[in-house]
């Protein structure tokens, strides 16, 4: 059992993990008032602290969704298993019983719950068929004691009276009787015949605690004494108290416990079935788990899982209580009561665990220890509901009320509802199976179709066809098809479809449907290319132009006719490399020089003409004046510039020479060249990276203060509308895009109506 010796602190939310280990240490130690003795014995628990904050961060790396369980920082980060109580080496060893089938409950016929159900918590508000009120009393922590049995028994008694006071009032919730019960009672005991005390933090066992017959009494009565101040390894004890006397009040004096394993239930289906009814029908059951080893101290939220590995042959460890079910995300799961405090868990010592792993919640201990499954019934006429008249000596009901039967205990009990130790057991009655459904579990579970029916994935239909996205597999059960993004399959998981913007390949794959010629991505978030070009990975640079467009040399514009000093090479245009030329047949042939120069006959180059002007000049032989702007190679003035020298860009106006052009403007062929409207930053005439702060709303690469024609604005960003507005149409036949309701296709009519009117009121 587990043993917590420190002082309890307030839930906290959680720690960050993303944070370095020692940073969380020391956050640790101040939110759970952790005090060392010495430096030595600090380092020893921050060094188990890291390996548990390890083990956390590798958990939570395995979720694969939000509602997946969740591991952080609790109390017990910087203690060994050993140290907190969890040793299944505690337990008792007890001989095997000689329960057999028939000493099970008898079960309501039909199987019918509701999907989700608990007593406790904030989860009531998901009830359907019960009532969402909170049964659960205050709840009852273990403290630095090794008793969680005794813990849970008390906790589970609370729920269990807050039940019974419920229906005995007629469901009069005003009535409803919260106790917060002591665990002191179970932990008083002796059980010396069975080689056994319960004396210190050494575990306990509940099948001893709940065979002695203890009875309940309130924490205001009879306090829980166990202190909360030893040190680790020196536990405790779980004080014997040895005073009860007459005078301290009893609840559920004639209580009648029953003690059995679920696991007789046989499948597991029927065993998850089995404790499903018992919450159902009685608000909580007592269960045992292996708790060591599992991770489950350092869960804080979302649905556990017990590694199946750790529980083929359950270590039982610990005792907790079952309080509803649920299921999430497809995910079933128990909710159960825990006896670590507030702080533990989630919702305040709750957790949700996953049906998919029992962990000895519904089998017998492999070492011999029995029973991991209790439930409890009154035998006081008092707390009968079904009971009209009581003997006042025996307490055993003498007539039931109309609808229940007597049973061997002398309970009422509904037809259908639990009898232990029946009298005389009797067979269920027959099951109708679902339509279509030959053979079955129950009403709502089926095993086998009929021929030609296909069995659903969640066995609780027979179906002509499986959905889309599965296939029938050779036990004519709908499991999904093994190819992503496949919409139907073939009897062999062979893709016959794809869903929607994928396509199928050879292979019967299912890709993404690329997208058509001047656009990049993938369908159906396809995006333009540059202007006029064909091929693109990105809006900034084009692969092949459209036509007989060409390809600047940068990849960056498609061009109609190649610029001067530029030369047609298959679908580029590349510069001519020869300087000062105007036009080239190739990179090395110059055929005309720029203004100023003159082409030689034999070496195709420019030369300046004999007397003429140098690089940076300007006027005439005999005449030669500088360049007014600063580092530019040619000029026609002083006040502009025509080529700047080097790689330097001549800016807008070619009144300066610059490293890069300014805000607004883009580089090509060295000169400073206007971005669009409101564009801050471009690499392009037609597509803007940037827009200015003040401009809202930017689409296919444009810039606009309100959303532009065929579009509406919607949360902030303009959505183009439907196919019949996407291209200009002529203003008799068509109306623009301007609100969100016309995004679902207002027809041509109704455009033209609109229209009509508008001139009519002009």
């Amino acid at each position: 059992m587990f043993v917590l010796t420190l002082l309890l602190t307030l839930s906290y939310a959680g720690f960050d993990l993303n944070k370095k280990d020692y940073d969380l240490f020391k956050e640790f130690e101040v939110v759970f008032n952790k005090k060392y003795l010495t430096p030595t014995e600090r380092l020893h628990r921050f060094s188990i602290f890291k390996e548990k904050i390890a083990d956390c961060r590798h958990r939570n790396s395995l979720r694969t969704s939000e509602s997946d369980a969740y591991f952080n920082i609790n109390q017990f980060t910087d203690m060994i298993e050993f140290e907190t109580g969890l040793s299944p080496k505690r337990l008792i060893n007890m001989k095997k019983s000689n329960l057999k089938k028939d000493d099970l409950p008898i079960l309501p016929a039909g199987n019918v719950l509701p999907p989700s159900l608990s007593y406790c918590g904030p989860y009531v508000n998901q009830n359907t068929d019960h009532p969402k009120i909170d049964f659960c009393g205050k709840p009852i922590n273990q403290l630095s004691c090794g008793c969680c049995y005794a813990a849970a028994i008390a906790n589970h008694g609370q729920i269990m009276y807050a039940n019974m006071t419920y229906y005995k009032n007629n469901k009069d919730e005003s009535k409803i009787q919260k106790l917060y019960f002591t665990p002191q009672r179970f932990i008083d005991k002796e059980y010396s015949q069975y080689g056994f005390s319960n004396k210190r933090c050494c575990g306990g066992n509940s099948g001893i605690a709940i065979t002695g017959m203890p009875t309940y009494s309130l924490q205001s009565d009879y306090p829980f004494v166990d202190g909360t101040t030893e040190y680790y390894t020196k536990p405790a004890p779980c004080t014997p108290r040895g005073d009860q006397n007459e005078k301290v009040p009893i609840y559920m004096r004639n209580y009648y416990p029953q003690v059995f394993s679920v696991n007789q239930a046989g499948s597991h289906a029927n065993q998850v079935m089995a404790l499903k009814k018992i919450i159902h029908h009685y608000g909580s059951v007592l269960v045992a788990i292996q708790a060591s080893g599992t991770g489950i101290q350092q869960y804080q939220s979302g649905i556990f899982t017990f590694p199946a590995a750790k529980c083929d042959k359950p270590l039982i460890d610990h005792q907790v209580i079952l309080v509803g079910y649920g299921k999430e995300n497809g995910k079933e799961y128990f909710i159960a009561r825990n006896t670590w405090g507030e702080s533990w868990g989630e919702n305040g010592g709750f957790a949700k665990i996953s049906m998919d792993v029992m962990c000895g919640m519904a089998q017998d201990d492999w070492r011999g220890y029995e029973s991991q499954n209790y439930i409890f019934h009154s035998g006081s006429c008092v707390l009968d509901p079904n009971c009209e008249t009581c003997n006042k000596n025996t307490l055993i009901c003498d007539k039931c009320r109309a609808g229940s039967n007597q049973d061997s205990r002398g309970m009422c009990v509904a037809p259908g509802q639990y009898d232990f130790n029946p009298s005389n057991p009797v067979n269920p009655p027959a099951v109708t199976c679902l339509s279509g459904c030959v053979k079955c579990t129950n009403a709502t579970i089926c095993e086998t179709c009929a021929v030609g029916k296909y069995l659903k994935n969640d066995r609780k239909a027979c179906l002509t066809a499986c959905p889309n996205g599965q296939y029938p597999n050779n036990n004519k059960v709908c499991v999904a098809c093994s190819t992503a993004n496949c919409a139907t399959c073939g009897t062999n998981n062979v893709c016959t479809a794809c869903k929607s913007g994928y396509q199928k390949t050879a292979s019967n794959t299912c890709q993404l449907i690329p997208c058509g010629d001047g656009k990049f991505g993938t369908s159906p978030n396809c995006q333009n290319c540059l202007a006029n070009c064909k091929t693109c990975t990105s809006g900034a640079v084009c692969e092949l132009c459209t036509g007989t467009y060409k390809l600047q040399e940068d990849k960056k514009k498609c061009l109609a006719t190649c610029p001067t000093g530029a030369y047609v090479n298959g679908n580029y245009c590349k510069k001519c490399t020869t300087k000062n030329c105007n036009t080239c047949n190739n990179k090395n042939v110059c055929t005309k020089c720029i203004a100023g120069f003159e082409l030689t006959a034999t070496t195709n180059q420019c030369t300046s003409p004999s007397g003429a002007c140098g690089e940076g000049e300007f006027g005439t032989a005999g005449n030669c004046k500088k360049c007014g702007v600063a580092n530019c190679k040619m000029c026609n003035n002083a006040e502009t510039c025509e080529e700047c020298t080097g790689a330097l860009n001549l800016e807008f106006g070619s009144k300066k020479c610059s490293q890069s052009c300014p805000s607004g403007f883009y580089s090509d062929n060295q000169k400073c060249l206007k971005c669009q409207e409101n564009c801050e930053s471009c690499q392009s005439g037609e597509i803007c990276d940037k827009c200015k702060a003040d401009v809202k709303f930017k689409v296919e690469g444009k810039c606009y203060a309100v959303c532009p024609d065929y579009y509406f604005e919607e949360n902030g960003e303009c959505v183009k509308c439907k196919e019949s507005y996407e291209t200009p149409c002529n203003d008799q036949e068509c109306i623009k895009c301007t609100t969100p309701q016309q995004k679902n296709g207002a027809t041509k009519m109704l455009g033209l109506f609109i229209f009509v009117i508008i001139v009519l009121f002009i």
